[in-house]
């Protein structure tokens, strides 16, 4: 078995419209490593699972795509668009540093996807700009619920530097995340959450967007704080269908 893959100068990675296409590596390896890795997109690959064959073929539809034996330290943007057969973006135990560098993530009809990402690990995307979640049927939350015995990480701040939020067409969404803990989106400026129906709060605990020039709830424009205009629409709805 090969210890480690090693592609030292790749730096762009797009693979689009393979429909059989199951792993990157056909033997099993130790791990792989993509140093200069700066853009990766997969697009529409139904069968994709893993980057390399595992020995427990029945395990594979839950290996997360992104652990601690696929380094990409340098990645600044990744889009999956019909990628299936994952069920799970990352680890919920990477790395502080792992994807410290991400500036984009785009995610559309990923079937399988329940949540992106543990709060260990998002706490640690210091760079990400732009999140885009757009008809992952199975998403039910965006950060997971908080960790034992994460007091610690509670006072960092979460996507520090993201400007644009889009969730959309995500039918099981219930929240972004469910924390008490106060969070605070400095540099965020456009949020686009549309036909989320299930979505009952952003967040427990206060949301502050200070720099937020644009709301667009179920595609119209809201004046509003976020979290307040997430949970009157919800409280509407019902109303709604009570009285239908």
């Amino acid at each position: 078995m090969v210890q480690v893959m090693k592609f030292p100068n790749l730096y762009y990675l797009d693979l689009h419209f393979l429909e059989c296409f199951t792993h990157f590596c056909t033997d099993a390896v130790e791990g792989i490593d993509f140093p200069q890795l700066q853009i990766l997109r997969f697009w529409e690959l139904p069968e994709f699972q893993y980057f390399w064959p595992i020995d427990n073929n029945s395990m594979a539809g839950s290996n997360p795509l992104f652990d601690e034996k696929v380094l990409c330290p340098n990645l600044e943007e990744l889009q999956l668009n019909g990628a299936n057969s994952i069920a799970a973006l990352c680890s919920h135990q990477l790395p502080t540093d792992y994807f410290s560098k991400l500036k984009i993530l785009l995610l559309w009809n990923c079937g399988k996807l329940r949540n992106l990402m543990s709060p260990s690990v998002a706490r640690s995307v210091l760079n990400l700009q732009i999140l885009s979640i757009e008809a992952c049927q199975s998403m039910e939350e965006v950060i997971t619920e908080e960790e034992q015995l994460v007091q610690e990480m509670t006072t960092k701040p979460l996507f520090p530097r993201l400007e644009k939020l889009v969730l959309e067409e995500l039918p099981k969404l219930g929240h972004f995340f469910l924390t008490k803990h106060a969070l605070e989106f400095t540099f965020l400026g456009e949020v686009r959450i549309n036909s989320c129906p299930e979505m009952k709060t952003f967040s427990l605990g206060s949301v502050s967007t200070h720099s937020l020039d644009r709301l667009i709830v179920d595609y119209a424009e809201v004046k509003d704080n976020l979290n307040k205009a997430i949970q009157q629409l919800f409280i509407l709805k019902e109303q709604e269908a009570c009285d239908g």
